[in-house]
C-alpha cells in the first residue's frame, strides 16, 4: 500500500496448528519517501483453516487505522 509517499509492506508466515488451525505471523513495515524503513510490531493470531480472520490496529481514540482480514488454507504435501 502507498499513501503520500509512504509504503506498507505485509509479510505472513503461515504454519500448520493443531486440530485443522493456522498459525500466522503478520510482519510489518513501511518505507517513507526518503527510503527509511521502519519495522512494526509483530502480530501473531491461530485462525481455523478456510475461515476468515481479522487483525484490527486501532487509534488512541479507538478508531480503526487498519484492518487485514485473511482466509487460511494449509496444502498438503503427498508423499
Amino acid at each position: 500500500q502507498e499513501n503520500e509517499g509512504e509504503k506498507t509492506f505485509i509479510e505472513i508466515v503461515a504454519t500448520p496448528g493443531a486440530s485443522s488451525t493456522v498459525k500466522m505471523q503478520i510482519h510489518m513495515s513501511t518505507t517513507d519517501a526518503n527510503g527509511k524503513k521502519t519495522t512494526l510490531p509483530t502480530a501473531q493470531i491461530v485462525a481455523i483453516e478456510n475461515q476468515p480472520a481479522k487483525l484490527m490496529q486501532a487509534n488512541s481514540d479507538g478508531s480503526e487505522n487498519f484492518s487485514l482480514s485473511v482466509i487460511a488454507t494449509s496444502k498438503r504435501i503427498a508423499n
